[in-house]
C-alpha cells in the first residue's frame, strides 16, 4: 500500500527528468547532473520491482519502458569523452543500469513485458554493435549480453536468435569483439598477473566481456546445438588456420581455443572438473592435435601455454588416465617458467588432476602411489619446491 502511493510520484520524477534532459541538451553541466539523477531513478526503479511487479507499474508499463529505450539510443558528445578509456560517463553508466532492469523485466515477468521484448532485443543489438572495445564500456557490453542472453533461454524467441543467418551475425558482430585478446588483457597478464589468474580461475570475471560472450554461446548452443556447433567450429578452424600459416598471430589461436572450449563445455565447470561436454566435438582429439604441441614446443606468447595447461584444467575429467599421467612431465616442466600465470596454473591444474576420483568409486582417488612414477614424482616435487624458495626471496614473491 506504501510502495503504491510513491510509484506515481515517482513516475512523474522520472519523467519531469527526462523533460529536463530535453530542455538541457546543450547544458554539459545540467547534463551531467541530470543523467547522476536519471542513474539513481533507474535503480530505484528496479528495486520497486526487484520482488514482484507492482501493480502501478503494469499499468504504466508502457511509459516507463518508453523512457528506458529512448536513453539506450541516446548519444550526446558534452558527455563522453572520446579520449578517455577508462572513466565511465554518465551515458553508458545509464545504458548499463537500464540493461538490468530489462533483464530484470525479461526474466521475471516476460508475460507483462513480452510486447517489448522484440523492441529491446534489436535496440540491444544495435548497442552492441555500436559499443567500442575500450574498458570503460566493458560493464555495459556485460549486462546487455546478459539480456540477451536470457532472451535466448526462452523458448518464444530461440528462432530469433538460433538460426543459421542470426548465429552468424552473431558471432561476427558480437561474440568475436567480445572474445578476442585485448591490450588491456595483456598489460594485466604482464602488470598483474595475481589479478589475471583470479578472474580467469576464481570466476571473479562475472563483468568481463568474455565471461558474457560466453555465457550468451552456451545459451544460442542449448536452444540449436547442431546450428551453433557448425557455425562456431567454422571460426574455430579459421583462426587455426591462421594461426598455423602465421605463428606470430598468437592472438589468433587464443581465440580459437577460447570459442572451441567454450562451444564443447555443457553445463558449468565445478571444482570436480565437467561432468558433461557437447558430442558434436571431439575434445581428446583437439587436444592431440593443438593443444599438447604447446605444452612442449616453443609458443610465440606465454597466454598460448596458459591456453593448453588450461585446456587440461578445463576437460580433465574427459582425458583418459593414461593421457593425464602423460602430461605430469610436461606440467611439470612449466614450473621452470618465469611467468607467474603460467606456473601458477601448471600448479593449480597438477593438484585439481591429483584430487580427482575414481568414477567407478567416488571414495577412492583416480590416481594412487603406484599410478605415478618415482621419477616423475620425485620431478614434481623438485620443480615445486625450487619454484618456492626461489621464487620466494621477497616478502612480495612469498605472498605470490
Amino acid at each position: 500500500m506504501v510502495l503504491g502511493k510513491f510509484a506515481a510520484p515517482f513516475l512523474q520524477l522520472l519523467q519531469r527528468v527526462d523533460t529536463a534532459i530535453g530542455e538541457h541538451a546543450n547544458d554539459k553541466n545540467a547534463l551531467s547532473s541530470l543523467f547522476e539523477n536519471l542513474q539513481l531513478l533507474v535503480k530505484i526503479y528496479y528495486d520497486l520491482n526487484c520482488q514482484d511487479i507492482p501493480e502501478f507499474f503494469e499499468d504504466h508499463l508502457a511509459e516507463g519502458m518508453n523512457i528506458m529505450h529512448k536513453y539506450l539510443t541516446f548519444s550526446s558528445p558534452l558527455l563522453v569523452d572520446a579520449d578517455d578509456d577508462e572513466e565511465v560517463d554518465p551515458i553508458t553508466a545509464v545504458k548499463t543500469q537500464i540493461c538490468d532492469l530489462i533483464h530484470l523485466y525479461a526474466t521475471r515477468y516476460g508475460e507483462e513485458f513480452a510486447k517489448f521484448i522484440p523492441t529491446f532485443i534489436q535496440t540491444v543489438w544495435d548497442l552492441l554493435k555500436q559499443t567500442g572495445a575500450q574498458n570503460k564500456y566493458d560493464i555495459l557490453v556485460s549486462r546487455a549480453l546478459n539480456f540477451l542472453t536470457a532472451i535466448a533461454g526462452l523458448e518464444t524467441y530461440r528462432s530469433t536468435l538460433n538460426n543459421e543467418a542470426a548465429v552468424k551475425e552473431i558471432t561476427e558482430k558480437i561474440l568475436l569483439p567480445s572474445a578476442i585478446m585485448r591490450e588491456s588483457d595483456e598489460e594485466m597478464f604482464e602488470d598483474d598477473p595475481i589479478e589475471f589468474t583470479r578472474r580467469d580461475l576464481e570466476g571473479s570475471d562475472s563483468d568481463t566481456r568474455r565471461r558474457a560472450a560466453t555465457d550468451f554461446l552456451r545459451a544460442l548452443k542449448d536452444g540449436n546445438e547442431q546450428v551453433v556447433t557448425q557455425a562456431v567450429m567454422a571460426y574455430v578452424n579459421h583462426y587455426l588456420s591462421d594461426f598455423q600459416t602465421n605463428p606470430t598471430n598468437w592472438k589468433s589461436k587464443d581465440l580459437a581455443l577460447y570459442l572451441f572450449s567454450a562451444i564443447a563445455t555443457n553445463g558449468s565447470l565445478t571444482n570436480a572438473g565437467l561432468t558433461s561436454t557437447n558430442l558434436l566435438v571431439d575434445v581428446v582429439q583437439f587436444f592431440t592435435n593443438y593443444v599438447a604441441p604447446d605444452l612442449v614446443n616453443q609458443v610465440s606468447h606465454p597466454i598460448l601455454k596458459v591456453d593448453a595447461i588450461k585446456y587440461i584444467y578445463t576437460f580433465r575429467n574427459q582425458l583418459t588416465k593414461q593421457q593425464l599421467i602423460e602430461t605430469f612431465p610436461l606440467l611439470s616442466f612449466h614450473f621452470q617458467d618465469a611467468n607467474y600465470v603460467v606456473y601458477t596454473y601448471t600448479a593449480i591444474t597438477i593438484e585439481k588432476i591429483l584430487a580427482m576420483r575414481n568414477p567407478n568409486s567416488h571414495q577412492e582417488l583416480l590416481f594412487g602411489k603406484a599410478d605415478i612414477p618415482p621419477n616423475v614424482c620425485q620431478e614434481l616435487l623438485m620443480s615445486l619446491f625450487t619454484l618456492m624458495f626461489k621464487k620466494g626471496e621477497t616478502p612480495e614473491k612469498l605472498i605470490e
